[in-house]
């Protein structure tokens, strides 16, 4: 009976738990769950909560930086006109002090309310939250997966860029979203 005892207590143990082979599950499930998610910062809330975060909302910290040109890429689409004045945003995603990704959004605010133009300016609250009553989906344009090699992984594991649709389909905003490591670490 002490072999078996002895058994459990390893598999129960944080080093089983933080093994690469598991580490790497983990961001592959995350990665499938964003991918087939209609909003990053729900699926982000359901991970912190099954990772048994007791807080597990999604806070966005706004980076203050001058924003950077849409690229005709970009402005072909959202569907919007060379002048036709876009909203930026860069903030990190995070539960429980815990960073979860670093995200760049591109906004057509001439397609969201007065209301959400002024959450998103004056607010931490994520774009998915704010856009919601919008009954948002995404259509994901590219996915990148950043750890290559090695068993320890790296501080950003796969980047996912995305246009963010109404419910009508037409397209409300393009995001690039960075996924950390800590996405991962929430033990």
């Amino acid at each position: 009976m002490k072999p078996v005892s002895t058994i459990m207590v390893l598999l129960a143990s944080p080093l089983v738990a933080a093994t690469p082979s598991l580490t790497r599950r983990e961001a592959a499930d995350l990665d499938a769950r964003l991918r087939a998610s209609s909003s990053a910062t729900v699926t982000l809330h359901d991970w912190c909560a099954a990772h048994g975060v007791v807080d597990p909302t999604i806070h966005a910290e706004v980076i203050k930086a001058s924003p950077p040109a849409a690229s005709a890429a970009q402005r072909q689409e959202l569907q919007v006109a060379p002048a036709e004045p876009l909203g930026y945003r860069h903030v990190r995603l995070s539960c429980a002090g815990h960073v979860l990704s670093d995200a760049e959004n591109w906004y057509v605010p001439a397609r969201l309310t007065a209301d959400m133009n002024a959450t998103l300016s004056n607010s931490d609250t994520p774009f998915g939250t704010v856009v919601a009553p919008l009954h948002i989906s995404r259509r994901n344009l590219a996915a990148e997966l950043l750890w290559r090699h090695g068993a320890k992984p790296p501080a950003q594991l796969f980047r996912h860029r995305a246009l963010v649709l109404d419910a009508g389909g037409r397209p409300i905003a393009e995001v690039i979203e960075t996924y950390q490591r800590e996405a991962i670490a929430l033990r």
